[in-house]
């Protein structure tokens, strides 16, 4: 099986010992995508909505350099520092999901922090080639 590694041109380039997308066979596996830009600057800091939207826009960005959609997204791992941001995600990625047509198998896990201290949520997921 061959083994591809992605890094989409439109986003910042990942440190060095991770790719943010890996293909083997027909899945497709995204790095946690956070709210970092081009530019290696937080977007939307203390805001989780502007970083939800980022970080599902760098998703998106990531499974069409893949040659795969949201559509095909078969399990979603979400990672949030603070509880009370549960609504206001679902209520983002609803929005993406419901669009892309497609409810995949989601877990979202609190944790006490991410890699940047300004950091509030970072999100991975598997997908499959259609």
């Amino acid at each position: 099986m061959t083994v591809e590694r992605i890094n989409p041109s439109s986003m910042r380039p990942p440190a060095e010992y991770y790719a943010h997308v890996t293909k083997a066979g027909n899945m497709v596996f995204v790095a946690g995508q956070a709210a970092v830009g081009k530019d290696n600057k937080m977007i939307g800091v203390n805001d989780i909505t502007a970083q939800a939207e980022e970080v599902f826009s760098q998703l998106q960005q990531c499974l069409r350099a893949a040659g795969t959609d949201l559509s095909h997204v078969v399990k979603l791992n979400t990672f949030l520092t603070r509880p009370e941001d549960n609504r206001p995600v679902a209520a983002v990625r609803s929005k993406y999901f419901r669009e892309a047509g497609l409810l995949p198998a989601s877990t979202m896990v609190i944790v006490a922090r991410l890699a940047r201290p300004e950091m509030l949520i970072e999100v991975e997921c598997i997908a499959v080639l259609p």
